[in-house]
């Protein structure tokens, strides 16, 4: 049910074919070039959205924000409602690894609670960052196409429309049980950065959400703008369809995590731990 998006390798490059031809015994081979052919201009504008999403990962620093979820679950007649307040926390771990994210729940319902893995239905794992990486990574790129739409979208972003690649069954880095796949990614004409992203996905494989939305805006943190998730919004349908989930994520208050470390009295060094203060 949960989106979850690796970190790989830049995989395309471009390459430059060269053909020779030997003119006759007596005469040295002659090389001759073709250059590769122009970009589109729909190509020049992804490969920028997958530039951006890449140096938003390498610029990102550790963050926090304030966590808003609306949660409706319903199965049959059966239906249940939940609203939670807490916060979302993305650092760059110590081994290497890249970014991490965690979830921490203040309140559930109006009553107060404390838990880094609270029962919310609709609050997914590392789902902050994840799911502009599915289309916009150099590792997933290629997995589809993209098309302007046939016309203008009425807020003056540029509008993309996002399908799987002829030759996604082909491609062993692609995430699998995506058949039918629909999308749309709408940029900002100035700045060319994302500011949303949405899919539809009837298959349902590996509980991956049939409906999956994000919108982006531009934050300033710590001296830098990034342009990051304010709202996010999930349908999942299970149990044969039978179960439907419908989840609204909200973020504000953007603002630095920092961490620092305490050692008590006669601890030694070596076993002091680290705790984050937000």
């Amino acid at each position: 049910m949960f989106l979850r998006a690796g970190y790989f390798l830049l995989l395309c490059c471009e390459l430059l074919c060269v053909s020779t031809s030997a003119q006759d015994a007596g005469t040295a081979p002659v090389a001759s070039t073709q250059a590769a052919p122009a970009k589109s201009e729909v190509d020049t504008l992804v490969d920028q959205l997958v530039e951006n999403a890449v140096m938003l990962r390498a610029a990102l620093p550790s963050i926090t924000a304030h966590e808003r979820v609306k949660a409706h679950v319903t199965r049959g007649i059966l239906w249940e409602n939940t609203t939670s307040e807490g916060s979302v926390r993305v650092w760059r771990s110590t081994d290497g690894k890249g970014l991490r994210e965690t979830h921490q729940i203040t309140s559930l319902n109006g009553k107060p609670t404390n838990s880094e893995e609270p029962k919310v239905p609709g609050l997914f794992r590392e789902g902050f960052l994840g799911m502009q990486e599915m289309f916009f990574s150099p590792t997933f790129r290629p997995c589809y196409a993209f098309t302007f739409a046939p016309r203008p979208s009425t807020d003056g972003s540029i509008e993309l429309r996002i399908a799987l690649s002829p030759k996604y069954v082909s491609m062993s880095q692609c995430l699998s049980g995506l058949e039918e796949l629909t999308g749309i990614a709408r940029v900002d004409s100035a700045t060319h950065h994302l500011v949303h992203l949405e899919y539809r996905s009837p298959t349902q494989a590996d509980f991956r959400p049939s409906f999956n939305s994000a919108d982006y805006a531009q934050i300033k943190i710590g001296g830098k703008a990034l342009w990051l998730p304010v709202t996010t919004a999930t349908l999942c349908v299970f149990d044969d369809g039978k179960t439907h989930m419908r989840t609204t994520m909200n973020y504000s208050n953007y603002h630095l995590f920092t961490a620092s470390s305490k050692i008590l009295p006669g601890t030694p060094v070596g076993d002091a731990t680290q705790a984050p203060e937000q």
